[in-house]
């Protein structure tokens, strides 16, 4: 039996890494939409496409990214953009009790929701587990 995973920003340097690595295991059915295929800003899309396709996986790699000018000249608009996108693909993953990992914040926060066991938990590690 194969896992499916859901990546999310497949174009970007580490989800497009992340394909190419998932992809080359027979163990995983990779799911990548395109930002035309999926946009992830628009949370009824996003539930809906959670709901149809059932992962058991959703690795989140999407961001808006911009260069040091557009980083420095809006700040908020990028960190609105890309917590818009963290809400809604954690949120859907939630909602279908699926495996959400995130590493678009440094590296710094993990989280969990299996569809065995849910419930909310703090972990003092590097990594923050908050649905397990």
């Amino acid at each position: 039996m194969t896992t499916k995973v859901l990546i999310a920003g497949k174009n970007g340097m580490v989800g497009s890494s992340l394909v190419r690595l998932y992809d080359s295991n027979s163990n995983f059915d990779v799911i990548a939409p395109s930002r035309h295929e999926l946009d992830l800003l628009d949370r009824n899309l996003v539930f809906d496409f959670m709901h149809r396709v059932k992962p058991d996986l959703v690795i989140d790699a999407a961001a808006r990214v911009g260069g040091i000018v557009d980083n420095r000249s809006y700040p908020v608009d990028f960190l609105s953009i890309n917590l818009q996108i963290q809400t809604n693909l954690m949120d859907a993953a939630a909602a279908e009790r699926v495996l959400f990992n995130d590493r678009s914040f440094g590296g710094n926060k993990f989280c969990l929701c299996s569809r065995q066991n849910c419930r909310y938990t703090i972990n003092s590690s590097l990594s923050r587990s908050i649905w397990i």
